[in-house]
């Protein structure tokens, strides 16, 4: 142990001293708060940036994604119009074979004409 000082200068030097002490241990204290506060709120500002950069490129992808179907759905509707074309002449060729197959058409009078 520290032998107590006796004069009253000397006594007034350590109550200042060790009351600079714990001022010291305080603020170090309050610093080392701080900066582990500082340090957590770089994190997060770090992973709201990565987020908003996510989200950002999810918003292009979906973006891509949906030029992608629409240009596919207008392709597959081209060629569904196309088909249906297809099938009305089709139809159409049917329908004449079958009338043609049922004499139901008439000849054509120059046809008859040179028989």
């Amino acid at each position: 142990m520290v032998p107590r000082p006796t004069s009253p200068t000397s006594l007034l030097w350590a109550h200042q001293h060790k009351k600079l002490e714990e001022t010291t241990a305080t603020l170090t204290s309050q610093l080392h708060t701080q900066h582990d506060t500082q340090t957590k709120l770089n994190e997060v500002f770090a992973r709201i940036s990565a987020i908003e950069t996510d989200d950002e490129d999810l918003r292009i992808w979906i973006d891509e994604q949906s030029k992608e179907r629409k240009q596919s759905i207008q392709e597959h509707d081209n060629r569904v119009g196309d088909l249906a074309l297809k099938v009305e002449l089709l139809e159409e060729q049917n329908k004449k074979f079958d009338d043609h197959a049922s004499g139901r058409l008439r000849p054509e009078p120059n046809a008859s004409a040179e028989d």
